[in-house]
């Protein structure tokens, strides 16, 4: 478990471990959509439909490990820059009642 101090170590290993979520989620989801591959039978009653749909379809399977990274890694991202922006630009405080 990490420590409890914050700092650049700290923020580093939340990092590693929501990436690391993020791999697992996204190899998940790409099962879950290789599972999911006999259901195209649903969708067209045609044969040549459903085999030409089963390439793209794996092909997209595949790339659910990138996207699990890259929506965690946008998430990272965000916060990073919302937590400089905070500190490197000056608040303005606007007082209404001395109008």
């Amino acid at each position: 478990m990490a420590s409890e101090t914050k700092g650049p170590t700290n923020a580093k290993y939340v990092a590693s471990r929501l990436l690391s979520w993020g791999v697992v989620l996204g190899v998940c989801l790409g099962a879950l959509q290789l599972l999911c591959l006999p259901l195209l039978s649903l969708f067209s009653p045609l044969k040549e439909v459903q085999q030409a749909a089963r390439l793209p379809s794996v092909v997209a399977a595949a790339l659910q490990l990138i996207n699990g990274v890259v929506f965690i890694g946008e998430g990272i991202q965000q916060v990073s820059h919302t937590a400089l922006s905070s500190f490197s630009q000056p608040r303005m405080i606007r007082n209404d009642a001395n109008k």
